[in-house]
């Protein structure tokens, strides 16, 4: 994938190991005319979220983009947003799913960007 593309798709997770894959296959189901990119923190998750994470990033390095803290920034006070998904940001628009949460429709990015 080149430094650019139309769509970030964001997507924090903590202890998600249990919807995680959802939400990544969610993703790369999507059907677009237009390139995009999953970047994707783990909050420092105590469960097995952090090598289901490695593990997509591995299979699909054109599209996630992973990114592991070894602290919670959270619990800090750190805005995860700020300081780790904005600076790493190449699309020119951002799209939000939490990594329990997961899309449906395989659509949903052509759709609003069209």
């Amino acid at each position: 994938m080149s430094n650019k593309c139309k769509v970030s798709i964001y997507c924090t997770a903590y202890n998600h190991e249990k919807y995680i894959r959802d939400a990544l296959d969610g993703f790369l189901a999507q059907k677009t005319d237009f390139p995009f990119e999953v970047l994707v923190t783990d909050d420092a998750s105590t469960d097995q979220t952090t090598s289901i994470l490695r593990e997509y990033q591995q299979n699909h390095p054109d599209v996630i983009r992973f990114f592991h803290q070894e602290k919670n920034l959270f619990s800090q006070g750190i805005n995860i947003y700020e300081t780790v998904m904005y600076p790493n940001t190449r699309g020119e628009y951002v799209a939000y799913c939490e990594g329990d949460d997961f899309w449906t429709d395989p659509t949903k990015l052509q759709q609003q960007i069209d």
